[in-house]
């Protein structure tokens, strides 16, 4: 069109140029303007021609694609085969294809005109193949019996339309016929919608041999059946009370289900349904909902997950064998079947009485009391999520977790596979606890219904950057009912916990002889390791004492038990190698016997010692308390720590402290902390103090000058005076830090090419932000990056910032005050992308432009002076530092300036490094000794 307008309008100009006569001139040019808008017009009209007719034969070809072929599909409609209906529409659409491809390049009227009776003859083949096989190229639509009659006189012509069909039922409409008319039609390029709500209608008929529309709409007073129905846009059933069942069973894919909820259904069926086209929450009243054919990824290369969440309340069955992913939230089925469901931690089965997940994948949290709290039986097995030809690099483990902390309803728990961990607390109606496969942490804790626990797994879980590890820790605590643990497969645990189970018996361990590793497979280092076995029901028969050293015969220390202790003592002492500071204790809850060397009876309260090389420990001692009576075969207490020290808070106050002017030599600044206003020390700046302390100006610069020498004589005056107060002068005061910052565009400095309306994005102390730069320049620039973080509820109480030349000023604050204090935080400060971190969209639009970054090309502080009086006594108050006090601890004169702080607004509280008064001075004191410990150990009997 380009190419012909030009030509056209280059002809136009030569008539012009070549003419004398100007009115001619005028009359000749505005005839060749109004063919050439007739032609464009024509070129226009004939290009919407050409997509139009695209659309139709494009949507056809779809149309009859989806039609099933299969032998229960009656397509006697047809005159000619589908095969052959299809390939005269392929041919169709490539004549067509080949006219635009024309038309892009037609330069000429004539070409135009050429084209256009190309269409007219592609339109009228396209009208014959429709009527040669029997396809309605109108809309159908019936809403009483007339159009009912015509509709039914078409007979298999409705077989495929090429349009829409809308039909709206009435009382008085002949439903057999009806029925009869919807039972022919097949394919639908347009709408399909079917309304029967009239009072008085008895027989609702069906489209029984419906396989695809571009959309369909149901609205009716029945259940809903479309038996053939494979493909559809959106489908649209509207919920009734009367309708208790919604079949569609063999549609494969919809681009949308407009409603999802129906009060009365009690079965549901879209059995062939192959990806949802969003997520979904489908309610219905009971019964089973079929999905029996829906897959959760997408269909995009590499295939992905979709992450559509699922939500499908009121039925007590679901059918999906065959979703993978994605959030579950079912409130009312009992018994969950998703066998390749890879598990989401925030799923709900809220009703769930039997959960069985045997393909849970990744790090998924599962929470018993949110993911199924009425389960009586709950059976799941863990698997790697982890990609191993892609992610051999990555040191996280990502294996499920499984938690359930005061379930009362659990009776039966299933672990197979690997998990991280595995912690059950408080359920006191589990009777069954089965665990196989590895887990790095498996914590048992207050399950009184349990009488024992057989546990079949081992403490090696893969991961694959560091392959097999074998590390973690086996917690059974407050088991009121359990007689006996066996965990014959296990070893290599760092932590063994087994304590307060009053019933327990016997222990059987019997591969538990190392430590194992760190879980990133580095070696164990003292302090991660432990062992704790007491205060239980475990039972040693007797112990027999040593005889002392050379004394014959010689007798030996013996512990006689078949609670299983002796089993692991190999782990015992590598645990207690690497217990570090941790108190750890071994115990026999009920010692039946204890015998001196001599085979006699030890008397109540007699001593259990361990013999050294040349006597009797005085440490390793303990009294035995009688029969039944506990015995420790290992307690190392550490001692009681000490009190912690308390730091030091005393009384101060500080004033900003400038000049404004030259220093008089009567000047002067003094120190009068007490009520009474009595002068503790003072400086006068005359030539005396200059001399002092070499001063060789007129002190008509900034503090710097003399701030030091004053802190230095006032000290001094305050020491010699034998005053209880310290004094502070120090240019801390009042910090704030610029930073300069400039755009470049390809490296080269370029202050205004920044993109004017544009957002600019960048990140200040961790926090990104956002605003738009009203003009191209630098002022605007840093006006925007003021604004941004001066609105930001997360950074504006922290930081004040505002525009300098060239950059920014940042004054840190304490909840919207100025942070005076001698170390304020600046954060880290700003970070902003290169243009390639935008993406292409946003970076056309973007403040920075495909070529330009933006850096921060320097930085720098600045502070002002600060005079701070201290009381150094934590027992008299000097009621001038305090904040409220009417009268100023600290005076000056002349040009020499001292600003008070207040609360509010200079600064915030009265307990700080600035101003603490009385009422927050804390005595500080020294950290208190720790006291003794124990350590207690006669493994050497076992």
């Amino acid at each position: 069109m380009k190419k012909l307008f030009s030509y056209l309008l280059i002809s136009s100009m030569v008539v012009l140029s070549s003419c004398t006569n100007y009115d001619d001139q005028f009359d000749d040019l505005n005839t060749q303007i109004n063919t050439l808008k007739s032609q464009i017009e024509g070129f226009s009209s004939l290009s919407s021609g050409l997509t139009a007719l695209q659309g139709t034969v494009a949507s056809l070809q779809t149309a009859i694609a989806n039609i099933p072929v299969t032998p229960a599909t009656d397509i006697s409609g047809l005159e000619s085969t589908q095969a052959a209906l299809t390939a005269s529409l392929t041919a169709l659409a490539a004549d067509v294809k080949a006219l635009q491809d024309t038309l892009a390049t037609a330069a000429t009227a004539a070409e135009v005109a050429a084209l256009q009776t190309a269409l007219t003859a592609a339109q009228a083949d396209l009208t014959e193949l429709l009527q040669q096989n029997n396809i309605y190229s109108s809309d159908v639509a019936i809403t009483n019996n007339s159009t009912l009659d015509f509709a039914n006189a078409l007979g298999d012509k409705v077989f495929i339309v090429n349009g829409k069909v809308e039909i709206t039922q009435t009382k008085d409409m002949d439903a057999t016929k009806l029925a009869t008319v919807m039972a022919r039609f097949n394919t639908v390029t347009g709408l399909v919608k079917f309304t029967s709500t009239e009072t008085g209608i008895t027989t609702t008929p069906a489209f029984t041999k419906l396989a695809s529309a571009a959309s369909v709409e149901i609205d009716q007073k029945a259940d809903v059946s479309l038996p053939e129905l494979v493909s559809t846009g959106a489908l649209n059933i509207h919920d009734d009370n009367k309708i208790t069942s919604v079949s569609v069973p063999k549609v494969t894919k919809i681009t949308a289900l407009t409603n999802a909820t129906f009060n009365k259904v009690t079965n549901f069926d879209m059995s062939s349904l192959v990806r949802l086209p969003a997520a979904l929450s489908l309610s219905v009243d009971s019964g089973t909902v079929d999905f029996s054919s829906l897959i959760t990824t997408t269909d995009a290369t590499p295939v992905a997950e979709s992450g559509f969440k699922i939500e499908i309340d009121g039925a007590t069955i679901v059918k999906a064998p065959l979703i993978t992913g994605g959030e579950l939230d079912m409130d009312s089925v009992t018994e969950p079947n998703f066998p390749v469901w890879e598990g989401h931690a925030d799923s709900q089965f809220d009703k769930a009485k039997k959960v069985v997940l045997p393909a849970i994948t990744g790090a998924v949290a599962i929470n018993l009391e949110t993911m199924a709290p009425k389960a009586t039986y709950f059976h799941y097995i863990g698997n790697d999520g982890d990609d191993a030809s892609t992610t051999a690099d990555d040191k996280t483990y990502k294996f499920p977790s499984f938690v359930s902390a005061t379930n009362a309803n659990i009776e039966t728990l299933i672990v197979g596979g690997s998990s991280t961990s595995v912690s059950v607390t408080g359920a006191t109606d589990l009777t069954s606890f089965t665990i196989t496969g590895g887990t790095h942490a498996l914590t048992l804790n207050d399950n009184d219904s349990m009488t024992s626990y057989v546990l079949g797994h081992t403490s090696t879980v893969t991961n694959n950057s560091y392959g097999a590890i074998s590390s973690g820790k086996l917690v059974i605590t407050g088991n009121a009912e359990i007689t006996s643990i066996t965990a014959d497969s296990l070893d290599d645990i760092n932590t063994l916990t087994i304590t307060s189970n009053a019933s327990l018996e016997t222990l059987s361990f019997a591969k538990l002889n190392s430590l194992g590793t760190d879980t990133d497979k580095t070696a164990l280092v003292a302090g991660e390791a432990n062992v704790n076995i007491h205060t239980n029901d475990l039972t040693a028969s007797k112990i027999q004492l040593p005889s002392a050293v050379n004394v014959l015969p010689a007798v030996t220390g013996k512990i006689t038990s078949a609670s299983g202790v002796a089993s692991i003592k190999t782990f015992i002492a590598a645990a207690l190698a690497l217990r570090g500071t941790a108190s750890t204790r071994v115990s026999y809850d009920n010692v039946t016997e204890v015998l001196d060397s001599n085979g006699d009876a030890l008397a109540v309260n007699g001593e259990i010692k361990l013999r050294t090389a040349t006597g009797w420990s005085t440490t390793n001692v303990q009294t035995w308390g009688g029969e039944d009576s506990t015995v420790d075969l290992l307690n190392y207490v550490a001692g009681a720590a000490g009190a912690p020290a308390v730091a030091e808070k005393l009384q101060r106050s500080s004033y900003g402290l400038s000049n404004s002017g030259t220093i008089q030599t009567d000047d002067f600044i003094a120190i009068e902390p007490s009520v009474s206003g009595t002068e503790l020390a003072k400086v006068t700046f005359d030539a005396a103090f200059k001399a002092k302390y070499g001063i060789t100006d007129t002190f008509a610069a900034s503090p710097d000058t003399w701030a030091p020498s004053v802190e230095t004589e006032l000290k001094a005056q305050l020491v010699a005076g034998g005053y209880n107060f310290d004094v502070e002068v120090k240019k801390d005061f009042g910090k704030k830090k610029t930073y300069l910052i400039s755009l470049f565009n390809d490296g080269v400095l370029s202050e205004t090419s920044g993109r004017a309306g544009g957002p600019v994005t960048f990140t200040f102390n961790g926090v990104t932000l956002s605003e738009t730069v009203a003009a191209a320049t630098n002022e605007d620039f840093t006006e925007a990056l003021a604004e941004a973080i001066n609105n930001s509820k997360t950074l504006s109480g922290s930081f004040n910032v505002a525009t300098v030349t060239g950059g920014v000023e940042v004054t840190p604050e304490v909840e919207n005050v100025v942070d005076y204090s001698s170390t304020p935080s600046f954060g880290t400060g700003f970070t902003f992308p290169y243009a390639s971190n935008y993406f292409t969209a946003s970076s056309q639009t973007a403040y920075m432009g495909a070529s330009s970054t933006i850096a921060v090309v320097g930085t720098s502080e600045a502070s002002g002076w600060r005079v701070t009086v201290i009381n150094k006594s934590t027992s008299l108050k000097a009621n001038l530092l305090d904040l409220a006090a009417s009268a100023s601890h600290t005076t000056a004169s002349g040009t020499i300036a001292l600003t008070e702080l207040v609360d509010g607004t200079s600064i915030s509280g009265t307990d700080n490094d600035l101003q603490r008064d009385w009422d927050n001075v804390v005595v500080g004191s020294a950290a208190g000794a720790a006291g003794a410990g124990t350590a207690l150990n006669l493994t050497t009997w076992l």
